[in-house]
């Protein structure tokens, strides 16, 4: 997601915005969740807890519908969040929270 003041793109383990100091934006409950077990998903890869075919269905299995019936979920890869849009997945920012604007 990028920061809401200088659009730095910040990695789902970011608390606050590298080049500008910016508190990362809260995201709902859901989305949230999704981020947690992304993170602790990445980190039993990484150290061979999981193995790739794992981490992967685990990380598909984290894929969200918003309350606009779209579909989201994070990048294997790239850690980053897209959003199912005209037959394809999109980068995209997800929603933040009201009190984060």
């Amino acid at each position: 997601m990028k920061c809401l003041t200088c659009n730095t793109i910040m990695e789902i383990e970011d608390r606050f915005c590298a080049q500008c100091g910016t508190m990362r934006p809260l995201l709902p409950h859901h989305f949230a969740r999704a981020e947690g077990e992304f993170t602790r998903f990445r980190s039993e890869f990484l150290s061979g807890v999981i193995d790739q075919a794992a981490f992967i269905h685990a990380v598909k299995e984290l894929t969200i519908q918003d309350e606009t019936g779209s579909f989201w979920c994070i990048g294997v890869q790239s850690g980053q969040w897209y959003r199912y849009e005209e037959n394809s997945w999109v980068p995209a920012d997800p929603p933040v929270e009201s009190t984060s604007l």
